[in-house]
């Protein structure tokens, strides 16, 4: 198996363990017909695995350029922070808020050369 494939498995392996220790699993994602299937639990399990592992190599498809998983890490909070305004989900609202102001921090020191990591991998 390849380092690729190998990361795959391992992240779909930990958003297993991770369901299964928090007994949450997708099975409604507001799409005709596939809401049904969700429904069979072995489905949503393979399906919830599928998901996590998916989007943690996207972002680690984009994590090549500088600063640019981070800022569309921000995008999405931005959104997540703007629909728990709309349903009044205090908690959710400020969580987000708060991640954005670490990753903007971040941003602030990574930006534009991966200084940050240059700092703290460069021989002295």
């Amino acid at each position: 198996m390849s380092r690729c494939e190998t990361r795959l498995f391992l992240t779909a392996l930990s958003a297993g363990l991770a369901g299964f220790l928090l007994n949450t699993w997708l099975t409604d994602i507001q799409v005709i017909g596939i809401d049904s299937l969700l429904s069979i639990p072995l489905i949503s399990i393979i399906f919830t695995c599928f998901a996590v592992a998916g989007v943690a190599n996207s972002f680690n498809l984009i994590d090549g350029f500088n600063g640019l998983a981070s800022v569309v890490s921000m995008m999405i909070l931005l959104a997540i922070a703007y629909v728990a305004f709309q349903v009044r989900d205090y908690g959710i609202l400020l969580s987000s808020f708060a991640a954005i102001g670490a990753i903007a921090g971040f941003v602030f020191w990574n930006y534009p050369k991966g200084a940050f990591f240059w700092v703290m991998v460069a021989p002295i």
